[in-house]
């Protein structure tokens, strides 16, 4: 039978909760908000004992979640859904917990590009719900645990990419050279100004060997495409062949890195391609170079949105200690193992999503 959100649950819009206020309260009341996060503790609460167990949404930002709450709490950007008492015996919340985020995804509405839960949208939304839960149940014990499953593959990817993201501390054991200027063994290129999304297709047919474009979009679904040699702004297009490079964005997410394998490379003025010297006296991998020496990249980015890239105080002032080229090797098999596991979590993980996405038929 279709009953309207309204019938079943008494829906509650949280309030907005300020850091400051938090930080002068006392209590041990935990303050909900987002994704099911603790912002803070305090002494208020939005529900009480009888209302338990409820669930609740994010208002802001919501791509399909509903939490299921069973102690006390505050909310902050967080609605609650709270069953009325003719129908908290009646209904599995569980089902609802599986049911709710496909139906919220398709009546969230939309403003600058951020979503939003209406009270009186989901109030009015009408949900077809079964004459008996409990013939629901085994489906919703496995959509379950799938989602268990789920959300310990998210924490285990948060703490890797945590780990990742983090400054490095290597110690070694053998150097080349300790304090070597950066500009005693690199070089960069430059981009090519005016290479634009038109340039690039009027050119883009011209058969010939191709060179990959690439600017400050470090995902290959993002990059411009491939371009033959031609004449830009009345010269030989630059091009970057044949040897390992090193990427820095130079406009956007300034100073953010891509290692580049030997190939075909041009890059429009956003970007840097930055590779060892051919008479250099020491042995760099640029990959190890990126992995080591990642926060002085970022340092040499502007505070901005749009910040960018300080390449000529980057290579003035950067000193770098170079280990032996085999422990540089290890570092980077080390990482190189640790974003295979990123890759092989996000497959199974998208497998899951994609189990979790189809709305459940019990």
């Amino acid at each position: 039978m279709q009953y309207k959100i309204s019938e079943i649950f008494k829906v509650i819009q949280g309030h907005q909760i300020t850091d400051e206020e938090l930080y002068n309260s006392q209590g041990c009341i935990p303050v909900l908000t987002a994704r099911n996060q603790i912002k803070g503790y305090w002494d208020r609460a939005l529900v009480s004992l009888e209302d338990l167990p409820c669930l609740t949404y994010p208002t802001k930002g919501n791509y399909g979640m509903v939490f299921l709450q069973k102690e006390i709490f505050d909310a902050n950007n967080t609605a609650v859904l709270i069953p009325k008492a003719e129908w908290r015996d009646k209904i599995d919340l569980n089902w609802f917990l599986l049911k709710l985020p496909q139906l919220f995804v398709s009546i969230q509405t939309s403003k600058e590009g951020v979503s939003y839960l209406n009270k009186d949208i989901v109030e009015n939304l009408t949900i077809d719900i079964p004459s008996d839960f409990s013939e629901s149940s085994n489906v919703v014990n496995k959509e379950l645990q799938i989602k268990e499953q789920h959300n310990c593959l998210n924490t285990l990817l948060e703490h890797l990419e945590c780990l990742l993201s983090k400054k490095l501390y290597w110690s070694y054991n053998k150097y080349q050279k300790t304090n070597v200027r950066i500009q005693e063994c690199l070089e960069y290129l430059s981009g090519n100004s005016n290479l634009t999304e038109e340039f690039v297709y009027n050119r883009s047919i011209v058969s010939g060997k191709k060179y990959k474009i690439l600017s400050s979009a470090t995902q290959e679904e993002n990059m411009l495409g491939e371009i033959p040699m031609c004449k830009i702004n009345g010269r030989d297009l630059k091009v970057f062949e044949n040897k390992a490079g090193l990427l820095v964005v130079r406009k956007g997410k300034a100073g953010t890195t891509l290692f580049l394998e030997p190939g075909n490379y041009t890059l429009n003025d956003d970007a840097y391609i930055l590779y060892v010297k051919e008479d250099s006296p020491y042995i760099i991998d640029l990959k190890w170079l990126a992995i080591q020496y990642k926060m002085e990249f970022l340092n040499y980015a502007s505070s901005s949105d749009n910040g960018t890239w300080n390449m000529t105080g980057f290579f003035k002032n950067v000193v770098i200690d170079i280990p032996s080229i085999e422990e540089q090797k290890s570092l980077v098999e080390m990482f190189d193992r640790a974003e295979i596991y990123k890759d092989k979590i996000n497959l199974i993980q998208a497998k899951i999503q994609n189990l979790l996405n189809k709305e459940i038929q019990v």
